[in-house]
């Protein structure tokens, strides 16, 4: 990741990017108010960090899977935004609120006031507490001007890299500069996090909410991350959040202590647990139903009326814009939609549109349940060299084609190659009962009554596994069962 050869060169490039900042003169600091700080920001200037977020906002919103299509979760969202923004040191106007239709854990800020945060996120809080410290740490990245300064210091780096490629005579040692500057731009990052820790601590306390929920949500999503792990049978955690906001709870704590109230203590401030839960009942967890399930191996869109299965030990990503099934070790297969005019055969689709200008052999026509299909392989060329790529076009209906890309290091193994011709015949309709059963999950609140166990409600749950009782546990915020009491709100996901 950080390059081979040696700790010196990586000193060296580390060095680069400085050494040309001061030369080449392009020093231009401002002094932010939300800070108090000197920031190098001689490349972006406040009107064209709102020009880039409103030029950019549209492309997030459709990656994202569009806006989340709940006037109830969204509008609490933005009040809490604005309540929040009416305390920063930017007008409170400049800032917009998106909830984003999209599974997954996470929150992040555009330049110029464009705050996004994920129904995924909404499902894992348990107060408006910890909702608002997520978007008061949003809103201190943007009046702190973080993605400003980055900028500017990336145009610098990246000007400097090019002038000393040239000056050497060498690409190279450019390219080793960039690499450089990018390691040290993602350690400013993240020294940046601390910087808007406190002042979403500073907003947070100033609208009156505890600003130790943060810590107790951030320890929330740590305890979310391992156990999606371990569920994926991976020794390291991914997530999303806690990889753009490697913040932990211990951290939170120690920005409290040095930001305003400093003598405060936990639950002094409220943080209103049943309002937020009341709000979020019914929210959509997991896959939109316009974008397909994942139902254990199976894929399900009940939209567009198809499902396939891959085989045991295959992973599926399901996202907006693709499928992705991981198959083995630097192998996997995209799965995803197209059109062909219906004249068209598939063999022709794959030659002259899908892979139009490569080398395409061992091509074929067949049909998949009934469904005109056709498929090829090729050698193709990559940043570390060739991979092996097979094709599949299936015909579903009118001009409705889905298409199956295997990628792998070339020779594909045999093992590889009938797997995916598993994946491919499992392509189908959707059968009636299939269409019954892709039922959405939903996050269900409920209240403990007497004689309800973790165990009751984990039965509840719609998941074919054996984690049902360690989601509880971390959807609602438990250390144990024991923590379970009566009258207690408590989130539950269930089938539609």
């Amino acid at each position: 990741m950080f390059g081979t050869d040696s700790k010196t060169r990586m000193r060296r490039a580390l060095l680069i990017p400085f050494i040309l900042m001061a030369g080449l003169g392009l020093s231009q600091c401002t002094t932010n108010p939300a800070t108090g700080e000197s920031q190098f920001t001689a490349f972006m200037s406040p009107s064209e960090e709102r020009q880039l977020g409103a030029q950019e906002h549209p492309k997030i919103v459709e990656q994202y899977g569009g806006e989340y299509d709940n006037a109830k979760v969204t509008n609490y969202v933005k009040q809490i935004g604005k309540r929040l923004a009416e305390h920063a040191e930017l007008p409170a106007e400049q800032f917009t609120f998106t909830v984003l239709n999209d599974p997954l854990v996470n929150a992040f800020a555009l330049p110029g006031g464009y705050v996004y945060i994920t129904r995924g996120l909404m499902a894992y809080a348990n107060s408006e507490a910890e909702l608002a410290g997520v978007i008061g740490h949003e809103i201190g990245h943007v009046t702190a001007r973080h993605t400003a300064e980055r900028y500017s210091r990336a145009n610098v780096a990246g000007i400097g890299s090019q002038i000393l490629g040239v000056l050497l005579g060498s690409p190279e040692v450019g390219q080793l500069a960039q690499q450089g500057s990018q390691l040290y731009l993602l350690s400013f990052s993240r020294g940046q996090e601390l910087q808007a820790d406190k002042l979403g601590i500073r907003y947070i306390s100033r609208i009156g909410l505890d600003p130790f929920a943060q810590a107790d949500f951030l320890d929330t999503l740590r305890r979310y991350s391992d156990l999606e792990a371990r569920m994926a049978g991976q020794e390291q955690p991914e997530s999303d959040f806690l990889q753009t906001h490697p913040n932990t709870a211990k951290r939170v704590k120690e920005a409290i202590a040095e930001a305003e109230g400093s003598d405060m203590q936990p639950n002094q401030l409220p943080r209103y647990p049943d309002r937020y839960l009341e709000i979020i009942d019914g929210l959509l967890y997991g896959e939109d139903p316009a974008q397909g399930f994942v139902r254990g191996q199976k894929f399900i869109h009940p939209t567009m009326g198809f499902a396939f299965e891959a085989p045991s030990g295959y992973k599926i990503a399901n996202s907006p814009e693709a499928v992705v099934i991981q198959a083995g070790q630097n192998s996997g297969v995209i799965f995803d939609g197209a059109s062909a005019p219906a004249g068209t055969s598939m063999s022709q689709y794959i030659t002259q549109t899908w892979a139009k200008g490569v080398q395409v052999s061992n091509l074929r026509q067949f049909t998949v349940n009934g469904m005109p299909a056709a498929s090829g392989s090729a050698l193709l060329r990559s940043q570390d060299g060739q991979v092996e790529s097979h094709f599949v076009a299936v015909r579903l209906e009118g001009e409705r084609v889905f298409r199956f890309q295997l990628v792998s290091p070339p020779p594909a193994p045999e093992a590889l190659l009938s797997g995916f011709n598993s994946l491919v015949n499992s392509f189908h309709k959707i059968t009636a009962a299939e269409r019954a059963d892709a039922k959405p999950y939903r996050v269900d609140i409920v209240t403990v009554k007497a004689g309800d166990t973790l165990n009751s409600f984990a039965q509840r749950m719609p998941f074919a596994d054996s984690y049902n009782i360690e989601r509880l546990l971390v959807l609602n915020g438990l250390e144990t069962a024991s923590d379970l009491k009566v009258g207690q709100k408590l989130k539950v996901i269930v089938a539609e």
